[in-house]
């Protein structure tokens, strides 16, 4: 009998272990990828933050933009640091990515 209580009690905490509710589940997290495109200077960003209601983005050419996942056209060809911040909850989360841009040629 002692060992059937004691398998019945670890039991029950092993389902409580396994219902107890995800902490990280609402966190805020800015991130995105991004696609360069045959055309000349054109990035499309894909927004995959979590938990964010607005979100500006800093294209490291001097322009910016308030949209979620916003199509980008550069002027020159260089190397740009691109930032996102993620806004919800009263909190702000950033990330950074280098995109290097080849594909405008002079006319």
């Amino acid at each position: 009998m002692k060992k059937y209580i004691t398998l019945l009690l670890f039991a029950a905490i092993l389902m409580g272990a396994g219902c107890k509710k995800d902490e990280n589940s609402s966190e805020l997290k800015a991130d995105f990828t991004f696609q360069i495109s045959q055309n000349p200077g054109e990035v499309a960003f894909t927004n995959k933050s979590s938990n964010a209601q607005t979100y500006e983005w800093s294209f490291g050419d001097g322009r910016a933009s308030t949209m979620k996942s916003p199509v980008h056209v550069y002027d020159f060809n260089d190397t740009y640091i691109v930032k996102l911040v993620a806004f919800g909850n009263q909190k702000t989360s950033s990330f950074t990515d280098t995109i290097v841009i080849t594909n405008i040629t002079k006319k």
